[in-house]
């Protein structure tokens, strides 16, 4: 797997000036990463995971991705949530992350939904509580085009891996699995199934639980103030 993720990070913007239809390296990511990836999620949970990757669909994808769905939840990064390698545009890293579906979002809240996916993410990690094997700053793809920025924001945990500094397979199939498992402690949170009203629940809910933080400490500096 190590030498698979510095093939794509080594070759894929030089790939990008080439063909895309019947590409050796498309075919790669696409069919034999995807194999790859599918074989370390079985060895732990068979039967229970579809991995897909995608180096673009017609034409090269500026930011291509692997994705662990759980087909219980969705089989496709539209929707749901789900665990993803994503490449930066620059190809200078990959994230594992615990991401995201933007259709979903866009559909869903219109002109709100970068801000309705971002405070989801923000949920998320405070029902989840912090990880020791995974962090939760913000993840830079290095695009300004809306699946990517949408990416940005709907991160919840991750790992970077730099190119140049990849770890070894065992690493990277622990963090895999790792990463898995904190997927299924959320799927218990949030359920199997992602109708728009749950979603929409958790968001007024914390968005309600900040304001009424926000609201606490503001009384708190008034009463400071007025003491003084």
């Amino acid at each position: 797997m190590q030498e698979a993720i510095n093939r794509i990070l080594n070759k894929y913007l030089i790939e990008k000036h080439k063909e895309f239809a019947q590409n050796k390296l498309a075919h790669f990511l696409r069919s034999d990463v995807s194999a790859m990836v599918q074989e370390m999620v079985d060895s732990e949970y068979p039967d229970r995971f579809k991995v897909s990757a995608s180096p673009g669909q017609g034409q090269w994808a500026e930011i291509p991705w692997i994705g662990v769905f759980d087909k219980d939840i969705t089989e496709s990064p539209t929707q749901g949530y789900f665990v993803m390698y994503i490449f930066t545009a620059d190809m200078s890293a990959v994230y594992l992350s615990l991401n995201q579906g933007w259709l979903f979002f866009k559909e869903t809240f219109g002109a709100e939904a970068k801000q309705k996916i971002s405070i989801a993410a923000e949920a998320y990690r405070k029902v989840l509580g912090q990880e020791e094997s995974f962090d939760y700053d913000s993840i830079t793809l290095g695009t300004d085009r809306e699946l990517g920025v949408a990416y940005e924001l709907g991160h919840i945990y991750g790992k970077k891996y730099e190119k140049g500094m990849v770890p070894g397979d065992e690493t990277l199939k622990r963090d895999l699995l790792g990463m898995i498992a904190l997927y299924e402690r959320l799927k218990g949170v949030i359920g199997t199934e992602f109708p728009e009203e749950r979603i929409k629940k958790i968001i007024f809910e914390h968005e309600s639980a900040s304001q009424a933080s926000n609201d606490a400490n503001m009384t708190d500096v008034k009463r400071s103030e007025d003491e003084s």
